[in-house]
């Protein structure tokens, strides 16, 4: 039996290391910004995640709605095939 280590790998994405940083010169008193702006990276992308699920939803919402009702729509993939009759 093969010995074998495991090893997890823990990262920080740019704005949790930024937002880190950020609270540590905050709370040494480096710098005197408001909780907002110290926490401000996490609440960037936060938001840019909020505003990217909401433009996928609204442009699923719109392909289902509109253009389906739409006469000239034709399917990607062809018209549905036939139910098979026994």
């Amino acid at each position: 039996m093969e010995n074998s280590i495991k090893v997890a790998d823990y990262s920080l994405s740019f704005s949790s290391a930024l937002t880190v940083v950020f609270v540590v010169l905050k709370l040494a008193g480096v710098v005197g910004w408001n909780w907002w702006w110290t926490l401000s990276p996490i609440l960037a992308s936060a938001s840019v995640g909020i505003l990217t699920l909401w433009v996928m939803i609204s442009h699923y919402f719109y392909c289902v709605y509109f253009l389906r009702k739409s006469k000239t729509y034709q399917h990607p993939f062809g018209p549905p095939p036939e139910p098979q009759k026994k």
